[in-house]
């Protein structure tokens, strides 16, 4: 079928119908002329029955098979039309045979296409742990053995063989498909061989929840894990009417503001209603709000397994930074209501000084314009902006939250300032994509992405948070007198000017940063202390979408 062209495989379609009627009436012929009273019977009954599938085809009405939600064909059908099913089984068997698809693949998390379930299956749901089946077969009824016997939900939404369903049927089935992610569950589509109605079904799900990727993009991510899916022309105009129908232009994205209420700048009750206000008209809004025993990661993972589409982090750098490694590799976008002392992260996507107005930044968020950015990964922690020793962490350590909640961005300075008074040289062995060299540091900063008032982290400019690299800057130690202030004035020229001439500011690029110090030394990671001898941070492009 596969080289078939558009026009012959649409008239296959139509004709569908017509050679079942048409093998009824060749059926006939032998029925009207053999003498014997049984083999006479045998044929008027196979051309009767091709005559009704033949008028099911024609009108797409698939409830003459009278298969019922639950999966199940009753006897007298399957006795009456024992021909068509006997035929329709044989062939199923014989394509088995002939194919080499794993009976189930896992097309998006949580969503698997597949084949129709046969009992020796059932291992492999429990091993993929699929707690959720939607068939779109008209003619398999559901094996008693692996569905109502198992703890498993079943729904049937029922489609002729190479046919396509009225739109609401299909919509039907992608609510069904939502339903089930937004409970956690792990769903299987699946038809005779999953290869056309259940893609169609999955693709249109796809659609629902990422309406601006295209159809061709999508099916061809689906297709480089299952080879064989293949949905016809018929269903892909299907899929396309189903993009530009209401269900899916109409369709409000799910959100879950993550609201951090010892957030510096949390303006109580009255903030949060200002919030729904200026979202609902947009998203379908829940308000989560952290507590010390349900923090913002644990509420991020819910919402992933929820199958979410935004997460907005509102509260300080703590918060977003918990939000945003959750959401690493995952289709969930972040969102971002700054309300914290640095806003490190906002200012990086929308600039330093254009993160403070509620309405501004509710506003972007409605927007719903994305981009994707890189992370990186710090001895097995996530990293969204920053890791340094030296002076950074020095200045974390000394600006506590009760000092951050009086003085704001000061605290950090006035971190700075002590750190400065008792500089301590390390001697590290630093490594950039496996070149590796001796260096005598007082600060060291590997940046995925930092804002222009993270004057340590500006040793090459502002760093790129979509290049695919890390910034390691470094400021030299050589044991002068008044080395730290001409360090610093040269920080700031580097963030200003293109390759200026520097002495004692170093700055490198590269994708695996290693350094390893001679003792445990403290390291901050996105603002948390840690203690290590040795670190590696690697890159992780393209692995977070965010709020543009």
């Amino acid at each position: 079928m596969d080289s078939m062209n558009e026009g012959n495989f649409q008239k296959f379609i139509k004709l569908r119908g017509t050679w079942y009627t048409a093998g009824g009436l060749a059926l006939l012929v032998p029925a009207l002329l053999v003498p014997s009273h049984v083999v006479k019977f045998a044929f008027l009954w196979c051309a009767l029955v091709c005559f009704y599938i033949g008028m099911g085809y024609f009108f797409s009405f698939t409830r003459l098979l009278f298969k019922n939600e639950r999966g199940i064909i009753p006897w007298p059908i399957k006795i009456v039309l024992l021909p068509f099913f006997a035929g329709t089984y044989f062939c199923n068997w014989l394509s088995r045979q002939t194919s080499d698809d794993p009976a189930f693949q896992e097309i998006s998390p949580g969503l698997f296409i597949g084949r129709r379930i046969l009992p020796a299956d059932l291992g492999d749901l429990e091993k993929h742990g699929i707690n959720a089946v939607l068939d779109v077969t008209a003619e398999f009824d559901a094996l008693s053995l692996t569905v109502e016997d198992t703890p498993i939900e079943y729904l049937n939404v029922p489609i002729f063989d190479h046919s396509v369903p009225k739109l609401r049927h299909l919509h039907k089935a992608v609510a069904q498909i939502d339903k089930w992610r937004s409970d956690n569950k792990t769903v299987l589509v699946h038809c005779a061989l999953g290869r056309g109605r259940s893609a169609m079904a999955l693709l249109a799900y796809l659609i629902y929840r990422k309406p601006d990727t295209t159809t061709r993009e999508l099916l061809e991510a689906a297709q480089a894990i299952r080879g064989s899916i293949a949905p016809n022309f018929r269903q892909l105009r299907m899929l396309e009417k189903y993009r530009n129908s209401k269900f899916v232009t109409e369709r409000k994205p799910r959100a879950y503001v993550i609201i951090n209420p010892t957030a510096g700048s949390y303006g109580g009750d009255n903030m949060r209603d200002e919030i729904q206000r200026q979202l609902e008209p947009f998203f379908d809004v829940s308000m989560q709000f952290t507590t010390p025993e349900h923090g913002a990661e644990a509420i991020a993972k819910e919402a992933i397994a929820r199958n979410i589409d935004l997460v907005v982090a509102c509260g300080g750098d703590g918060t977003v930074s918990a939000v945003a490694s959750t959401l690493v590799h995952t289709d969930t976008t972040l969102g971002i209501l700054p309300l914290g002392t640095a806003n490190a992260l906002a200012s990086c996507l929308y600039g330093t000084g254009n993160t403070s107005d509620l309405a501004t930044n509710c506003e972007r968020i409605a927007k719903q314009s994305t981009r994707i950015i890189d992370t990186a990964e710090c001895n097995g922690h996530a990293l969204i902006l920053l890791s340094g020793i030296g002076l950074e962490s020095g200045m974390i350590s000394r600006a506590s939250p009760d000092i951050k909640q009086r003085w704001g961005v000061l605290a950090y300075v006035a971190g700075a300032i002590q750190e400065f008074t008792e500089l301590d040289t390390l001697e590290l062995t630093l490594t950039v994509d496996g070149n590796a060299k001796q260096i005598s540091t007082y600060s060291l900063i590997v940046a995925n992405a930092a804002p222009a008032f993270s004057i340590l982290a500006q040793g090459g400019g502002e760093p790129v948070y979509d290049d695919g690299e890390l910034d390691i800057t470094w400021l030299e130690s050589r044991g002068d007198p008044g080395e730290s202030v001409v360090s610093m004035v040269e920080l700031v020229q580097s963030g200003l000017l293109d390759n200026p001439e520097t002495n004692y500011v170093h700055h490198e690029k590269g994708r695996v940063i290693e350094f390893t110090a001679n003792k445990t030394i403290p390291v901050v990671i996105d603002g948390e202390l840690f203690e290590f001898d040795h670190i590696e941070i690697r890159c992780i492009p393209q692995s977070l979408r965010v709020i543009a």
